[in-house]
């Protein structure tokens, strides 16, 4: 019955009620006798009439008839009302158990609801969680005063609109915490179509909120390590990639941190998800053995594989790379792929540096003994030419004849110090020189006669460099010469030079400071690469007449200078060397004029050498400048010829040492010992060695000055002269 009651409505029961009145107004509006004992009476009047007509019982029955359908429908309608007054108490009891049912919902939601009306505000309905948190109190009675600016918004968004408004606010609890809520607006509407009330709802979101600002808070942290670890990653040399790959090879997820970009010149988005790219970039000629290497790691399943090959810069530039990597098979299939990138380029160029320099040394070894033994014998052969002269100044023929003599013993002197370039721990005669003049005279020289046109493009403020005059004549004539071979059919030679400041950032192997730059540029026939890469090494030549000893002779005297050289060829149109020189502080110095007429000169000399060529020539031409000489073949025996002189008041205004004695002790050793006896000695050294340190700054080793052998007549005289007269 409750539950079939429950389903009627108020329009069903007033149906009922209407349908009861219906049937009382047609009840009135008969001629209905009394009913009850009054019809009763009548029956038993009839009975007892003994004379009763036809007619009259027939209109009795009639009444008799009428009276229980009246009687029928006054019972119904005592039903009716019955079931009217049963229906109404079910319908408004079941509409107060359903009322209670909704406020039983209400209350037991944990988030404060309002309902209130619409044009004041006022509430009309809040739950158990509301009049706890705000009693008596909906949004709008509550609005600060940092939120009245937006209240005329929502208004006319709900009310005209009729659109939900939802807003975040923060209120303090009692206890003083602060809660953050978001309020959700809605519009409820009437049958006329009006905004009567609105209800109010708040989610108290303060978990969430503290959560959100955990979150923030982890994110900018994160963050924060993600911008330290990007600047450490960025201040290592070394580029750090990370790759995710299936088993077919395609790449899923990579990293490439930002060096990459100082390696290649491409940024980490070129290669992010693409291996072909960076198959790209790799050289040609090193991309197979690359893919096999990579293939068999993969496939032999290798923890680490190193590797070594070269890439193309986006400049155009070659650059040596050094792989280390390490692969982590995962379950599911796939391969974790971590590596390190290191641009060995600077490496790789020191190595080959090294090489060349150690290819150089192990043929000074040999050099330098052929130079010093074939040094000896030019010696002896320049000085009895120089000898021969004095004899024969008066007669022109035999005079010109011992001058081609002497330019033959020259050149053969020269031929000597390009073998001694190579000797380990030479040093060059370094002094202000000016790199325009030699350019100059020496390619004009070298070019007289030819097809071959030089062009110079020198500017008159070029810094002087510090060189030794013979060795940098010597690369000079090496390049020219070489470029006049590569342009049988002659053409046009450059010579260029500048002024040049290195400032660290290219890949140049100097140290920061002032350099002088000169470039010869032929128009030839041009430098394949492979050749191009041995071009410095010794005995290295693309030439069926070559030694393979210019180019090398070349590399070292630059490299003693602390310069660089370097080239750039291309097949059919030339090449092009370019040669960095250290700048000088200094003034030039002012050549010295060797003599050529000899006055005589007075003073004691003790001359020591291991040869006794040298000793009889030596002897000879300094007895020509007027001299008493004493000879000694070894540094013990000259330190006992001076100390025995010293004894007897008559010393030696002048001391000439040979710096190597083999087996003995040599001139650097023997100016010590003299020293010790006489701190006014006066010595020269002498050797053929004149890239020997000795012979660079014989001052700072106790010398006076210093004669390379082989000895000519004019600078023997020029330097003793020089000596002897600082003595006096």
């Amino acid at each position: 019955m409750n539950k079939r009651f429950t389903s009627f409505s108020f329009p069903a029961v007033f149906f009922f009620l209407l349908l009861t009145l219906c049937f009382s107004l047609l009840l009135a509006q008969e001629d209905v006798p009394a009913p009850g004992n009054r019809i009763k009476k009548q029956i038993e009047k009839i009975k007892n009439d003994t004379e009763i007509t036809s007619q009259q019982l027939s209109q009795l029955k009639n009444k008799i008839a009428l009276q229980k359908r009246y009687d029928l429908i006054l019972n119904l309608i005592i039903f009716l009302t019955v079931i009217n007054f049963l229906a109404l108490y079910f319908y408004f009891n079941n509409k107060r158990r359903n009322w209670l049912f909704f406020n039983d919902i209400l209350n037991s939601l944990n988030y404060p609801l309002f309902v209130f009306k619409a044009d004041n505000h006022k509430i009309e309905l809040a739950n158990f969680a509301a009049e706890k948190n705000f009693p008596h109190k909906a949004y709008f009675e509550e609005i600060h005063d940092e939120e009245k600016l937006v209240i005329e918004e929502w208004l006319d968004r709900l009310i005209n609109k009729r659109q939900a408004v939802m807003h975040e606010v923060a209120r303090a609890t009692p206890e003083g915490h602060i809660k953050y809520y978001q309020i959700y607006l809605y519009p409820l509407v009437n049958r006329r179509g009006k905004v009567a009330h609105i209800v109010e709802y708040w989610v108290d979101t303060t978990i969430q909120r503290r959560a959100l600002e955990r979150l923030l808070r982890s994110k900018q942290a994160l963050e924060q390590s993600k911008q330290e670890f990007e600047k450490v990653i960025s201040s290592i040399p070394d580029a750090i990639y990370s790759a995710l790959v299936d088993k077919t090879g395609k790449i899923l997820d990579s990293y490439y941190s930002p060096v990459i970009e100082k390696i290649t010149g491409y940024p980490p988005s070129y290669f992010n998800g693409d291996k072909n790219n960076w198959s790209k970039i790799v050289h040609p000629e090193d991309l197979p053995e690359l893919r096999s290497r990579n293939k068999r790691a993969f496939l032999e399943k290798q923890n680490e594989t190193r590797t070594e090959y070269r890439i193309i810069h986006k400049d155009g530039s070659i650059r040596y790379i050094r792989s280390a990597v390490t692969l982590n098979f995962l379950e599911n299939g796939l391969i974790r792929v971590d590596g390190v990138l290191m641009d060995v380029t600077e490496i790789k160029k020191t190595e080959m540096e090294l090489m060349k320099i150690q290819k150089l040394e192990s043929v000074g070894v040999l050099a330098g003994g052929i130079a010093h033994d074939f040094n000896n014998i030019l010696t002896a052969i320049l000085g009895n030419i120089s000898l021969a002269r004095m004899i024969a100044k008066d007669n022109a023929q035999i005079e010109s004849r011992l001058v081609e003599a002497e330019k033959a013993c020259l050149r053969a002197k020269d031929l000597t110090q390009q073998l001694l370039t190579f000797s380990k721990g030479g040093t060059p005669v370094k002094k202000a020189t000016s790199l325009a003049d030699m350019l100059k005279e020496a390619t004009t020289f070298l070019l007289r006669g030819s097809n071959i046109k030089p062009e110079f493009e020198i500017p008159e403020n070029l810094w002087l460099v510090d060189a030794d005059e013979g060795q940098l004549a010597q690369v000079i004539n090496n390049l020219v010469i070489n470029a006049k071979q590569a342009m049988p059919n002659g053409g046009k030679l450059n010579i260029k030079a500048y002024n040049y400041f290195y400032d660290g950032r290219s890949d140049l192997p100097l140290k920061r400071g002032r350099y002088v730059c000169f470039l010869v540029e032929d128009h030839g026939v041009g430098i394949d690469e492979k050749s191009l890469q041995r071009i410095f090494d010794p005995y290295f030549t693309t030439k069926k007449t070559g030694t393979g000893l210019g180019l090398a002779v070349t590399f070292s005297i630059i490299k003693k200078h602390s310069g660089y050289i370097t080239a750039q060829s291309k097949v059919g149109q030339g090449t092009t060397f370019y040669v960095y020189l250290p700048a000088s502080d200094k003034k030039a110095d002012k050549k010295k004029k060797t003599a050529e007429t000899y006055s005589r000169l007075k003073g004691k000399v003790l001359l020591m050498d291991d040869e006794e060529l040298i000793l009889e020539i030596g002897k000879e031409i300094l007895n020509n400048f007027g001299l008493n000489v004493a000879l000694a073949k070894n540094g013990e025996e000259a330190v006992q010829i001076y100390v025995e002189a010293l004894k007897k008041a008559q010393p030696f205004d002048l001391v000439i040492l040979d710096l190597t004695i083999p087996g003995g002790m040599g001139g650097k050793e023997t100016i010590k010992a003299l020293q010790k006896v006489d701190q006014n000695v006066k010595a020269i050294v002498s050797s053929g060695y004149s890239t020997d340190p000795v012979m660079s700054n014989f001052a700072s080793y106790g010398f006076k000055g210093m004669v390379i052998k082989p000895y000519r007549m004019s600078e023997m005289y020029t330097t003793v002269k020089s000596v002897l007269s600082d003595s006096n």
